[in-house]
Formats: structure tokens, sequence, C-alpha cells
């Protein structure tokens, strides 16, 4: 005989904690989303987008257009949410150099028979200065943003200064990346990566593609630094270099709305896609 189910009260049933499924719910694209926004490299990159949008609307419209003052305005406030966003990113780039240079000296008590050895003080090294180059990137961005939001206005030469430090420690990041992902699609090219079945060649060109979004943004990246450059080493070369400030503006705003849109996707590519289970 089957027994009544007795309730033990509201109360119970409503703050009594439920069983904990086993199997880990799939996440759908509005999960990544919230997932992403929520740290600090996401909420970031929210306020990049932006910056990015208004910027894109104030360069399209003239300087005596009814909107032209609107869309500076929005834009500052967007460099504004940014600055207060740069403690959390920077104590996280900070800690992030700390363990890279802790594991640097622990890699050095790793023993001789171990026949990567070399390899793993290498990128021990590597991670450290790559890390490094990331806390001047952000210190640099975090003095654009206060100029940008009016918070704290630095000189021309200054702030021409810092604009390369932060365009050139990005293009170093993005540059030992490139060179990264070529490492990958070259592992993924080996014998030893070869898929064994249909499931697993659809995994692995699904990381080939992860790995070029990856080189588009970083070529996109590179470009930039190039342009911000090329009038010093023009310079000193003695060698005149014609661009007006309106073209050379709008075609960085260009090249660096790619970059942003390619950082995002290949994050979301990377979590819907290459690390969702393989369907069998």
């Amino acid at each position: 005989m089957t027994q009544p189910t007795t309730s033990a009260g509201f109360f119970h049933d409503l703050f009594s904690p439920l069983p904990v499924p086993r199997e880990e719910k799939r996440k759908d694209p509005l999960d990544h989303v919230a997932k992403y926004t929520g740290t600090t490299d996401g909420a970031w990159d929210v306020f990049r987008v932006g910056n990015h949008f208004f910027s894109i609307l104030e360069s399209c419209v003239s300087p005596v257009h009814p909107f032209a003052d609107l869309f500076g305005r929005m834009k500052r406030v967007f460099d504004s949410a940014g600055v207060a966003l740069s403690i959390p990113q920077l104590i996280s780039n900070v800690n992030s150099l700390r363990r890279s240079v802790i594991n640097f000296f622990i890699s050095q008590d790793l023993p001789y028979s171990d026949a990567l050895r070399n390899r793993k003080i290498a990128q021990a090294a590597k991670a450290g200065f790559v890390d490094s180059i990331n806390l001047t990137n952000t210190v640099a961005q975090i003095a654009l943003f206060l100029d940008s939001a009016k918070v704290f206005l630095f000189d021309a030469v200054y702030l021409q200064i810092i604009d390369g430090v932060y365009t050139i420690t990005g293009a170093v990041s993005d540059g030992m990346e490139l060179v990264g992902e070529y490492f990958k699609l070259k592992q993924y090219q080996s014998l030893d990566s070869q898929p064994r079945n249909q499931t697993e060649a659809a995994k692995l060109e699904e990381k080939k593609t992860l790995a070029w979004i990856n080189i588009a943004k970083d070529v996109a990246s590179l470009a930039v630094a190039a342009i911000a450059i090329a009038p010093l080493i023009a310079s000193l070369l003695g060698v005149s270099f014609v661009a007006t400030t309106y073209i050379t503006s709008t075609v960085v705003l260009g090249i660096s709305t790619f970059w942003l849109t390619a950082k995002i996707s290949g994050y979301f590519y990377n979590k819907v896609i290459v690390e969702a289970p393989a369907s069998t």
C-alpha cells in the first residue's frame, strides 16, 4: 500500500536544502554571458564596448551636430566606470604576477630527471614576463581612463607617452599570444594530436577555429601598435609621415573595434563551443 506523503511544514519546504544533483546543469549562452560580465575582465570589456560604441557614433557626426555633445558625455560615463573597475583589475594583475614569480622560483627545484624541466622553467619565466606586461598595460589604461573621464588631465606629451605604453604593452602581450597560437596549430597538426574518431575530429576543428580567432585578434592589436608608433619611427629615420589625425584615429578605432569583437567572440566560442561536451 502506498504511504501518504506528509509535509513537515511550509517553512521546512521553503528553506530546507534540496538534494544536489550529481550532473552539472548545462549552461546556455546567457549563463556564459552572465558569468563573463561578473568577472573583472568581462565587466571591463562591457565598458570597452560602450566606449567604442559611443566613440563610433561621435566620429560619425560633426562637432556641431546636436547629439555630438551627448555622445561625448556618454563615452566619458563609460570611461568613468572603467576607472571604478581599475582597482579590482589592478589587484588581479598584481596577484597574477605574484603567483607567476612564485611558480618561477618553484620551477627551479624541479629534478633534472624531468624531461620537461627546461620547458617548464622557460614557460614559468614567460608567464612572469607576460603578467608584468599586463600589469603595466592596466596601469596605463587606468591613466587613459582618468584623462578621458576628466578626472585627472595629463599634459599632451605625457598623455602621448602613456598611450604609447598602453598600445605597445598590449601588442607585446598579444604578440606573445600570437606565437603561442601558432605553436598550438602546429601541435594540432602533429601525429600525436590526430583524431581517432569523428567526434574527436570535430573537437579538433573547433580548437583550430578558436586559434584562428585569437590570431585575428592578435594581428589587429599589432596593427594598432604599428600605426601608433609609425610617426615616431618615421621621425627617427628622418622620413616625413603624412597622415591626418582624423584618418589615423578612424582607422585605429576601426581596428580596435575589430580587436574587441574578436576578443569577446573568442571567449564565448571557447566557452560555448570548444568546452562543451563532445556530442556522441
